[in-house]
């Protein structure tokens, strides 16, 4: 038990340092998504029950007008963040921008619906869906900036 404790310790620490690295590069748009279809990203969410403010760096994949960006773990918060939210700040070739949230992660509430997606990624989004949802992960789409 206190093995699992220290690992978790070790775990968020190591992540708390890489990320004084990752976010910066990220906000200037260091290896965003361009001449590959896929690269980093960073969110700007909002904890849903804490207010408190986090950038969260992600891999993303463009995928025509959109962003897809998926976890394999049930615990992601951010997924859950997002879900409350329905709009997040992304940080994307240097430039701030909004987009709107299409959430697609077992038990989350609201959740989005495939059939509002545009027709070219409704079969996309229906296998992703059925690949994560026996890890408990899930995926967002982001997409129709405001």
């Amino acid at each position: 038990m206190k093995s699992r404790i220290v690992l978790k310790e070790a775990e968020a620490e190591f992540f708390r340092r890489l990320n004084r690295v990752v976010i910066p590069a990220a906000k200037r748009g260091l290896g965003s998504p361009g001449p590959l279809p896929s690269g980093l990203i960073l969110l700007d969410t909002v904890g849903r029950k804490s207010g408190k403010r986090y950038s969260v760096p992600v891999f993303a994949t463009q995928l025509g007008d959109y962003l897809l960006v998926a976890t394999f773990r049930a615990r992601s918060q951010w997924i859950r963040n997002l879900a409350a939210a329905g709009e997040v700040n992304v940080w994307l070739d240097g430039k701030l921008q909004r987009s709107r949230c299409h959430v697609f992660a077992p038990g989350l509430s609201p959740r989005s619906n495939i059939a509002e997606l545009p027709r070219s990624l409704r079969v996309p989004a229906r296998l992703l869906e059925g690949m994560l949802s026996a890890t408990g992960g899930g995926f967002v789409l982001l997409g129709e900036q405001g």
